[in-house]
């Protein structure tokens, strides 16, 4: 289970670098598009975790209708869905933390930004709040 767990988190950090290879120049002039992306990867990873019980039961499904030669040279399912989670996630992580400064700049006036950061920080903290409370 240990093993399992460093390669899924391993090949989502492998997928977060070539994802920030390709997208960093990017990050300035689409932060709109690219702060809609981080909340998508983020909703999607979260679906697809919530979701793994019945996909995987669906896969052992069919796997066990597959011929034994191509069952067994497939990935293991939870690997494969597990990784892909994985992966959403750092999208999300690179996307929001990409496009948070610019974001930032836009609501600060006349050099308030640690103010503005403060701010939204402390509102990330009450809703966490509410939605362990709730």
């Amino acid at each position: 289970a240990l093993t399992l767990g460093q390669v899924r988190d391993g090949l989502g950090m492998l997928g977060g670098l070539a994802f920030s290879y390709y997208a960093s120049s990017k990050f300035d002039s689409r932060v709109k598009e690219y702060r809609l992306l981080a909340d998508v990867a983020n909703d999607a990873g979260m679906i697809l975790d919530m979701a793994m019980p019945h996909l995987l039961a669906r896969c052992r499904e069919l796997a066990r209708r597959m011929p034994a030669g191509v069952s067994s040279r497939l990935p293991p399912a939870y690997l494969a869905l597990a990784s892909v989670s994985a992966l959403c996630k750092v999208v999300c992580g690179t996307c929001a933390g990409a496009t948070k400064g610019s974001i930032t700049d836009h609501f600060a006036v006349c050099g308030n930004r640690a103010d503005v950061q403060a701010k939204e920080g402390a509102q990330e903290t009450l809703v966490s709040l509410v939605g362990m409370v709730s």
